[in-house]
């Protein structure tokens, strides 16, 4: 079984993994075709590095000593950069080893400088830059402080961003930078259940389509509960019980515990001062504060200590998943069984 819930690659191997967003792809390159610059926004495990490596594949095998067809793809790996400077510098250094050329012993220092070393580079042969999991504030500070310099440039970006961060990284001026944008929807059910067959091989269909259910159109999530019962198909039955169960624990919650746990499970844990989930969730941290506490107290969360940096350690919290669940409804049910029948007192008849 192939469950790892890395992004593909554009490989062979991984491409034959790749399943069903060609549209998207057909609107990517169209847009690309025409000379636009293009945003795709996705949920975060959506498949966004997937796609654009999927594209990058593709269009290395379509490719001819005419060049028809889009320039080269060239892979900048956005996340991690604190700035437009950090985003820029790892552009120049796609597009000098693509070229072949050594680059001296330090590049520019400012936004200008790299920009004047970009656009110099770029006239040396057509390119297109693929900058994947753009951050927010670099993104916007890139394609909006620096948008006409970019603009005067002859290169176009294809870039990939979570959709929380999306709005943070369209703020005026950047949103007129990206003429074309695609959103990667939720994958319909029947396109995760072929992932799980490619991955998993042989496997019951109604297994498949429960699976399929409870990923929620998410490949990451998709691949995170195949890997729960790990190809221990007698034991899915109360795997997928237990899943239920959790679901009807968040909706004895209310919608709000059902929404944080879903940017939960998006950004991979997070705490209740996380700019990016009180972004996403539109609360203010009190509020937070307040549902991860009625979520902990029913055991549909846990919370860890991280230090980073100075200061006080940070409280993460985690989405219980459905395996965890599973477990922890074992526990209980052993706890209960050693504890034994409850014994109750009666009173006789008065006289």
């Amino acid at each position: 079984m192939k469950l790892s819930g890395r992004p593909l690659l554009d490989t062979r191997p991984d491409h034959e993994l790749f399943v069903d967003r060609s549209d998207e792809i057909t609107r990517i390159r169209a847009a690309l075709g025409q000379g636009l610059n293009c945003l795709v926004a996705g949920e975060r495990g959506s498949g966004k590095t997937s796609l654009v490596r999927a594209l990058m594949f593709e269009e290395r095998q379509g490719a001819d000593p005419q060049d028809v067809g889009l320039p080269r793809l060239l892979y900048v790996r956005g996340s991690g950069a604190e700035s437009a400077s950090d985003l820029l510098r790892r552009a120049v250094e796609a597009l000098a080893q693509y070229q072949g050329v050594q680059l001296a012993t330090g590049l520019p220092g400012t936004s200008g400088g790299l920009i004047a070393e970009l656009a110099e580079r770029a006239r040396r042969g057509s390119v297109l830059m693929v900058l994947d999991d753009a951050p927010a504030a670099a993104g916007n500070a890139l394609f909006g402080a620096l948008r006409d310099e970019l603009w005067s440039i002859d290169l176009r970006w294809l870039v990939t961003v979570a959709t929380t961060d999306s709005a943070t990284l369209l703020r005026p001026p950047a949103d007129a930078f990206f003429e074309s944008q695609v959103t990667l929807d939720p994958l319909p059910d029947d396109a995760s259940m072929e992932i799980l067959r490619r991955r998993m091989g042989e496997a019951p269909e109604r297994l498949l389509a429960e699976a399929a259910s409870i990923g929620g159109g998410n490949p990451r999530r998709l691949l995170d509960v195949a890997r729960e019962f790990d190809g221990d198909y007698s034991k899915w039955a109360e795997f997928a019980s237990a899943a239920a169960e959790r679901e009807r624990a968040l909706a004895a919650l209310g919608r709000p515990a059902q929404m944080l746990a879903a940017e939960l499970e998006l950004l991979g844990g997070a705490s209740a001062s996380d700019d990016r989930l009180l972004t996403a969730m539109g609360w203010t941290r009190p509020r937070v504060v307040q549902v991860l506490a009625e979520m902990e107290a029913a055991g549909l969360v846990t919370a860890s200590s991280l230090k980073s940096g100075q200061g006080r350690p940070k409280k993460v919290y985690k989405v219980v998943s459905a395996g965890q669940f599973l477990k922890r409804r074992a526990q209980a049910q052993v706890q209960t069984q050693a504890k034994g029948p409850t014994k109750t007192q009666s009173k006789g008849p008065t006289s």
